[in-house]
């Protein structure tokens, strides 16, 4: 009889143990999960949360690095984080030009608005950017992207509500006639091409959620950039992608202070820093791009992740976990 061998992949975090007994369904979610053959997750954290999990509450034996037995079923493990189309065009010469007489230095960030997204944050840490390097004035504004079109209005109109609260007091404080420090956008009028050409502007990129499993805009901004002067990734240490790109200035997103800091240096960041940074960063997201994650993730359904260097098991500390993985 034919067996008929299948695959999940996660691409949201897995979430610590104690939190995921939290939810009513853990045992049936968890129970469905391990019926699968093979399971992707975006980061090392996300497959050592699930190693730990299983491992503690459900018979389970490692038989080798890439791969457990549980229940009498043999489940293939590995740490594939998504990648993006290296090929797609992302200049628009006409949106590139629309861009252009734009000035002051852009602060980019692209998001939609939930409870994770840390939007909030990130507007606090500009308002502490400005209070503390007050010459910026005039000079800096973000632009804080929100496309309404993902969310759930349900849940989201609270937060809608105190973003734009937010950005009325520090707009009201620090902005004049000619200038504001915060331009939100929560609407449809960004097109693709636009917002790459505002990514292909920007002297600094923000994405700094509260916690995500891969943050392919943070991409997308590298390979728009200008080679010749590209600008700073600033992200969230709490996202699968800082894990693969650690050139980029990483930030603990619920410290305002800590990212306001790290803001100042990415303006301040010499050229040659930037461009060393842009380089490694640039060769790895075309490396590791979507067609990359299509050919290993089947590679790793069919059997040939066994001789990959790509998921390597660690030696327990103090529960089984997965090495984290270098992408270099």
């Amino acid at each position: 009889m034919l067996k008929i061998r299948s695959d999940f992949f996660l691409h949201q975090p897995f979430p610590p143990g104690d939190v995921l007994r939290s939810v009513p369904e853990h045992d049936w979610l968890i129970q469905s999960l391990l019926h699968y053959d093979c399971i992707g997750f975006q980061s090392s954290g996300d497959i050592n949360n699930f190693i730990s999990y299983v491992f503690r509450y459900y018979r389970a034996w490692r038989i080798s690095k890439d791969a457990i037995k549980v229940n009498n079923h043999i489940i293939k493990v590995c740490v594939l984080p998504c990648g993006i189309d290296k090929n797609t065009e992302f200049h628009n010469q006409q949106e590139l030009n629309n861009v252009r007489h734009y000035h002051r230095q852009i602060i980019i960030s692209n998001d939609i608005v939930n409870e994770i997204s840390g939007v909030d944050y990130r507007l606090q840490a500009m308002k502490k950017f400005l209070e503390l390097y007050p010459q910026y004035l005039r000079d800096v504004s973000l632009l804080q992207i929100s496309d309404p079109s993902g969310e759930y209005p349900a849940s989201t109109t609270d937060m809608s509500l105190r973003l734009e609260r937010l950005c009325g007091e520090i707009n009201g404080q620090y902005g004049d006639l000619s200038w504001y420090p915060i331009n939100y956008i929560h609407n449809h009028q960004c097109t693709k091409a636009m917002i790459f050409a505002l990514y292909n502007k920007a002297r600094v990129a923000m994405f700094t959620p509260l916690s995500e499993g891969m943050s392919l805009g943070a991409k997308e901004f590298i390979l728009a950039q200008d080679g010749d002067d590209p600008g700073v990734l600033l992200l969230s240490a709490l996202t699968g992608t800082a894990e693969i790109l650690t050139e980029a200035v990483i930030v603990n997103p619920y410290d305002v202070c800590d990212t306001s800091e790290a803001l100042h240096s990415a303006l301040m960041m010499p050229l040659h820093e930037r461009k060393r940074r842009h380089s490694q960063l640039l060769n790895k997201v075309k490396r590791y791009d979507c067609h990359w994650w299509a050919t290993e993730f089947l590679a790793a359904l069919c059997g040939d992740a066994e001789n990959s260097h790509r998921t390597v098991l660690r030696k327990p500390q103090p529960g089984p976990n997965f090495q984290r993985r270098s992408f270099s």
